[in-house]
């Protein structure tokens, strides 16, 4: 599927360039043949103004050709890498689609399972690779309750059919009538909470940090800015050799 292409690109991706990895894109499914044990994939991007094309070889789950290859952004200085402890995961702009699919992902849950609304703030978002995407974010939950802290995950996974066989003859899915655009390109949404879904915005989630977080302009520690600052000139100070 377009889906499990998709992610062992990004997967391809992430392992070569790590932190300068590109940024990840939706695609679909232009065609597929096999040959000799070989799956030749041909993807279009999704929701650009010029789609572009990608070619990809796979032979035992791993990318084994890329056309155009995998390109990582830019080196970004040293002094501006993401922080070791971090578990691998890359910062997500805002803007980032798999961010706007997260919050209608909670948003949508909580109204189907708790039949309210609830509204998603997410202040920062990272994201890892696993069979498919992984979005941990830091958030604020908004409702009649109040507004409290918590870290919503969202997974977007590639494999089996998720669904519950139990539920198969209850009302509409909403990731059928309402999906994200991931869900659009095959991929499987999963919310995940540490607390009640359904008392978010009562009760504050584990660990939940007292300070604000704000935005300050700075992108470049971003998943897909990391060149932004690569043109701006350099500062050179002469030293006193008696300070």
């Amino acid at each position: 599927s377009a889906a499990r292409a998709a992610s062992l690109l990004a997967s391809a991706a992430y392992k070569q360039c790590q932190e300068r990895a590109p940024p990840t894109r939706m695609w679909s499914l232009l065609d597929k043949t096999d040959s000799n044990g070989v799956e030749h994939v041909v993807l279009r991007s999704n929701n650009e103004t010029k789609p572009k094309l990608q070619y990809i070889a796979v032979q035992h789950e791993q990318v084994i050709v890329a056309d155009p290859p995998v390109a990582c952004l830019m080196q970004q200085d040293p002094d501006l890498h993401a922080d070791e402890s971090d578990g691998g995961g890359q910062n997500l702009d805002l803007s980032d689609q798999l961010v706007k699919d997260c919050k209608k992902l909670f948003e949508r849950t909580a109204m189907d399972l708790c039949k309210k609304e609830l509204k998603l703030n997410i202040l920062s978002a990272t994201l890892q690779i696993i069979d498919g995407f992984e979005v941990n974010t830091e958030a604020e939950v908004k409702g009649q309750g109040g507004k409290k802290r918590h870290s919503p995950k969202c997974l977007f996974e590639t494999g089996s059919d998720h669904k519950d066989a139990s539920l198969l003859q209850q009302s509409a899915d909403p990731a059928d009538t309402d999906p994200t655009e991931a869900e659009k390109s095959g991929l499987v949404g999963t919310l995940t909470m540490q607390t009640d879904l359904c008392k978010a915005d009562e009760q504050e989630g584990p660990g939940a940090s007292l300070e604000q977080n704000f935005a300050f302009g700075e992108l470049s520690r971003y998943k897909g800015y990391e060149h932004v600052n690569d043109e701006l000139p350099r500062i050179h100070v002469q030293l006193d050799a008696n300070a």
